[in-house]
């Protein structure tokens, strides 16, 4: 059998003609919207599995989005400082 060869040709147009085309200006209103929605039910879950006596829900308020890369981001998750050891 013969050894095919295939050569592409202006892929560096086609890249650099994608990249004109990008609109990124909704990402960080759909990253907020998605942000809080994550958060909120975050905190939804962590009232349903903290039910025990000892729960004051400090760690449950403790859930906030925190926004990164200029909006293009968000991280979710509880901050206290003792939140791994309720997890152990």
């Amino acid at each position: 059998m013969g050894k095919t060869n295939i050569r592409i040709e202006g892929l560096d147009d086609l890249i650099a003609g994608i990249k004109g085309k990008m609109d990124l200006s909704a990402v960080p209103q759909v990253v907020k919207k998605h942000g809080a929605q994550l958060s909120s039910r975050t905190q939804s879950n962590m009232q349903a599995a903290y039910t025990h006596g000892y729960s004051t829900g400090r760690t449950r308020r403790s859930v906030k989005p925190i926004f990164s890369d200029g909006g293009m981001t968000v991280s979710v998750g509880p901050t206290t400082d003792y939140f791994p050891l309720n997890e152990w």
